[in-house]
């Protein structure tokens, strides 16, 4: 599940949490993704597709789609330098905690933002709206219910 996404330098940064896959880099200049594991092994995929990209950064597991449409798919390379894990993972643990907080932000400012349209009249049409408002932040940052 991706946890953060930063674009600089015309590349996309990730973080995600998951059980084998920390973090990923990718160039849609050069087609270049860069893989970081958990275990600190960093792999280089040559000519990825940026569709292919796309599907693996919103995965809710990157895992299954780096099986299915990565791995065997591109042309690897292991880069012989290994990530500064414990920098890396301090910065996806902060995501991960931070998402809960950025959350509940994101309802109460999409919540205010659809407060002002009714100016004080709370009816049945605001209760509708507000589940909606609430249901599509949910769904905009991929929060699913735990079981």
């Amino acid at each position: 599940m991706l946890l953060q996404k930063k674009e600089t330098n015309g590349k996309t940064k990730a973080l995600y949490k998951s059980s084998n896959i920390l973090a990923s880099t990718y160039s849609p200049v050069t087609n270049i993704l860069e893989i970081i594991f958990n275990n600190g092994t960093k792999y280089q995929y040559k000519d990825v597709r940026a569709t292919d990209y796309m599907r693996f950064e919103t995965a809710d597991s990157q895992g299954k789609v780096f099986n299915a449409n990565i791995k065997p798919n591109y042309e690897v390379e292991k880069l012989e330098n290994e990530a500064n894990l414990s920098k890396i993972q301090e910065a996806a643990t902060k995501a991960d905690t931070d998402g809960e907080t950025s959350l509940f932000t994101e309802c109460a400012e999409r919540l205010t933002a659809g407060l002002a349209k009714f100016d004080g009249k709370y009816d049945l049409k605001f209760v509708l709206t507000v589940r909606k408002l609430v249901q599509q932040t949910l769904d905009a940052v991929g929060y699913e219910e735990p079981a």
